[in-house]
Protein backbone atom coordinates (compact mmCIF):
# COMPACT_ATOMS: atom_id res chain seq x y z
CA UNK A 1 0.00 0.00 0.00
CA UNK A 2 1.26 3.51 -0.79
CA UNK A 3 0.96 6.29 1.79
CA UNK A 4 1.71 9.97 1.24
CA UNK A 5 3.91 11.39 3.97
CA UNK A 6 5.77 14.61 4.77
CA UNK A 7 9.23 15.04 6.25
CA UNK A 8 12.58 13.35 5.75
CA UNK A 9 11.99 10.21 3.69
CA UNK A 10 15.20 8.68 5.02
CA UNK A 11 13.79 8.63 8.56
CA UNK A 12 10.86 6.41 7.57
CA UNK A 13 10.45 2.90 8.90
CA UNK A 14 9.21 1.77 5.48
CA UNK A 15 10.82 -1.38 4.12
CA UNK A 16 11.22 0.12 0.63
CA UNK A 17 11.98 3.56 -0.79
CA UNK A 18 11.46 3.99 -4.54
CA UNK A 19 13.06 6.87 -6.42
CA UNK A 20 13.40 7.31 -10.16
CA UNK A 21 16.76 8.39 -11.58
CA UNK A 22 18.16 8.33 -15.08
CA UNK A 23 20.64 5.64 -16.04
CA UNK A 24 24.17 6.75 -15.17
CA UNK A 25 22.82 9.70 -13.16
CA UNK A 26 25.69 10.96 -10.97
CA UNK A 27 23.29 11.31 -7.99
CA UNK A 28 24.71 14.68 -6.94
CA UNK A 29 21.58 16.52 -5.76
CA UNK A 30 18.32 16.13 -3.89
CA UNK A 31 17.03 12.79 -2.70
CA UNK A 32 19.42 10.94 -5.02
CA UNK A 33 22.39 12.55 -3.25
CA UNK A 34 20.98 11.66 0.17
CA UNK A 35 20.47 8.05 -0.93
CA UNK A 36 24.00 7.99 -2.37
CA UNK A 37 25.46 9.23 0.92
CA UNK A 38 23.37 6.92 3.15
CA UNK A 39 23.65 3.82 0.95
CA UNK A 40 26.97 3.90 -0.93
CA UNK A 41 26.68 0.21 -1.84
CA UNK A 42 23.32 0.90 -3.53
CA UNK A 43 24.96 3.69 -5.55
CA UNK A 44 27.80 1.39 -6.63
CA UNK A 45 25.37 -1.43 -7.53
CA UNK A 46 23.17 0.97 -9.52
CA UNK A 47 26.06 2.21 -11.65
CA UNK A 48 27.38 -1.31 -12.14
CA UNK A 49 23.91 -2.39 -13.29
CA UNK A 50 23.71 0.58 -15.71
CA UNK A 51 27.04 -0.36 -17.29
CA UNK A 52 26.15 -4.05 -17.53
CA UNK A 53 22.46 -3.93 -18.50
CA UNK A 54 22.19 -0.66 -20.49
CA UNK A 55 18.64 -0.21 -19.10
CA UNK A 56 15.84 1.15 -21.23
CA UNK A 57 13.69 4.02 -19.92
CA UNK A 58 11.30 2.66 -17.31
CA UNK A 59 13.51 -0.27 -16.31
CA UNK A 60 13.98 -0.94 -12.59
CA UNK A 61 16.83 -2.21 -10.47
CA UNK A 62 15.26 -4.47 -7.88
Amino acid sequence: MIHEVEGDILLTKAQVIAHGVAANDPMKQGLALSLHECYPAMHKDFHHWCHQAHPEPGAALL
